[in-house]
């Protein structure tokens, strides 16, 4: 399968908490978390709905009564026209997200949705230049959704930054490369709050250490490879 190399790249408390909402306004991980992000000169950054709400314009709440594209003429890729050097990759299962923009700072958007996305949503995303995917028809396939990646957009590689569950179902699905995780000095404790990899489904998932650096500012900077064998 010709893919990008995928890095997830994530920032945790001791405990692997991922909710850094409530952390300490200056816990010093931040700044650290985007140079270290830099160093990877990825071609694109992705992360699930429910962490990319936070760059989204709103939500779809209402559910319409005939779900779904199949058939509806308008194929299973769009790419705007345009050079783009980067790219935010959204997965949107069901096509939920409304946008104000085609880009996130400077990485023009793709997203990323299953065979349940509205074909009106799709056509929305056109009007608005957005470039989009369809991989899957019940749920996204991400092989497939990465394949297009490499094909379409030229990604090379590609930060995976949460949340969790698109964490762990790139990662069970064997589609993770390198682990780069930012240890916080912060306890979160709350439970039921995500985590770097949510609800993994099968056995553990071995890894072999590549780096530990501590950071001047004490955040600890770990690194693995997947093992394949």
């Amino acid at each position: 399968m010709n893919r990008p190399r995928v890095i997830c790249h994530m920032v945790s408390s001791i405990d692997g908490r991922i909710d850094v909402v409530d952390w300490p306004a200056d816990a010093p991980y931040r700044s650290e978390y985007e140079v270290i992000h830099a160093q990877y000169d990825a071609d694109a950054w992705m992360c699930g709905r429910v962490t990319m709400e936070a760059f989204a314009a709103g939500v779809r709440t209402a559910a319409r009564e005939d779900e779904g594209n199949a058939g509806s003429g308008l194929g299973d890729l769009y790419v705007a026209p345009g050079h783009h050097a980067s790219y935010a990759v959204a997965v949107d299962t069901r096509g939920e997200l409304l946008w104000a923009s085609n880009d996130i700072g400077d990485d023009h958007l793709v997203v990323v949705v299953s065979g349940l996305a509205h074909v009106s949503h799709l056509q929305a995303l056109q009007a608005q230049g957005i470039s989009f995917i369809v991989a899957g028809a019940l749920a996204v396939d991400f092989s497939l959704a990465l394949e297009k990646l490499a094909a379409h957009f030229a990604v090379k590689t590609l930060m995976l930054e949460g949340g969790g569950q698109v964490n762990r179902a790139m990662l069970e699905r064997g589609l993770v490369d390198e682990i780069s995780l930012l240890i916080a000095p912060v306890v979160d404790g709350r439970a039921g709050a995500p985590s770097v990899f949510d609800g993994m489904s099968q056995s553990p998932v071995p890894l072999v250490l590549q780096a530990v650096e501590t950071l001047p500012t004490g955040v600890a900077w770990l690194r693995w490879t997947v093992r394949t064998e």
